[in-house]
C-alpha cells in the first residue's frame, strides 16, 4: 500500500514513531528530520544517500563501502571517502596513501604584526615585522613531521633569531645560526620527533 504522511501544514506539526520506517522510494522534508538510536541507514547502491535539490549529494558510489561527495548543479564529485582514506579533486586513492589530492593546496600566510610568539594552529606560514635581535621567540603547536615557515620582514638585525617550543629538545641550523645580514629573512623549519631542523636564507631586499 502506498501511503503519504505530511509533516507540517494542514496535518499535525509532528509525527513520531518508536519503530522503523522502510521505504523503497524517497523521503522529502521541507523542515528537519531527526533520527535517534540507530540513525538513518541507507541500502548499498549507486546514489543511495543524501541528496539536495541543488545537486549536492553524499552517497554510496555503488560499492557499499565508499562515499561520494558531490556539489554544484552538475553534481561534480569533489571527494571520495574510502575505508582507508580520502581522495579530493576527482582522483582515486593511490595505494598506500591516506589522502590523495588532484589540484593545488593553498595554505595562506598569517600576519603576526610585530609579534614573536607564534602559534602554528593559525597557519604553517607566518611573518612578523620584528627583527632578529638575539632574543628567543616562543613557538607552539608544531606537529611531528610538519613543515613551517617564518618570514622576518625587517631589514636591520642586531642578533640571531632563536626559538623555543615545549617538548623540543634540539634545534639544528643550516647554515649555523648567526645574525642575519641586511634584508628580510626566511626560516624553514621541520619537526622530526623532538628535534627541529632549520634552514634559513637572509638578504632579501
Amino acid at each position: 500500500n502506498q501511503q503519504r504522511i505530511g509533516l507540517g501544514g494542514a496535518v499535525p506539526a509532528a509525527w513520531h514513531t518508536p519503530g522503523t520506517i522502510y521505504t523503497s522510494g524517497m523521503i522529502m522534508a521541507l523542515g528537519s528530520i531527526y533520527a535517534g538510536g540507530g540513525g538513518v541507514v541507507f541500502n548499498s547502491g549507486p546514489n543511495q544517500g543524501l541528496s539536495w535539490a541543488s545537486g549536492a549529494q553524499i552517497a554510496d558510489d555503488g560499492t557499499g563501502y565508499n562515499l561520494l561527495i558531490k556539489a554544484g548543479t552538475a553534481s561534480t564529485t569533489i571527494a571520495r571517502v574510502y575505508p582507508t582514506g580520502m581522495s579530493i579533486g576527482g582522483s582515486t586513492l593511490s595505494t598506500g596513501a591516506v589522502l590523495d589530492v588532484q589540484g593545488s593546496i593553498v595554505s595562506r600566510s598569517v600576519n603576526n604584526g610585530a609579534g614573536t610568539t607564534i602559534s602554528f594552529t593559525t597557519g604553517n606560514t607566518q611573518y612578523t615585522s620584528t627583527a632578529c635581535s638575539g632574543t628567543t621567540w616562543a613557538l607552539s603547536n608544531m606537529v611531528d613531521g610538519g613543515t613551517y615557515t617564518i618570514n622576518v620582514k625587517n631589514n636591520t638585525h642586531t642578533g640571531t633569531c632563536a626559538f623555543s617550543h615545549t617538548g623540543i629538545t634540539n634545534w639544528f641550523f643550516r647554515p649555523a645560526n648567526a645574525t642575519p645580514g641586511t634584508g628580510h629573512v626566511i626560516y624553514s623549519l621541520q619537526r622530526i620527533g623532538n628535534d627541529v631542523y632549520i634552514s634559513w636564507i637572509d638578504g632579501f631586499q
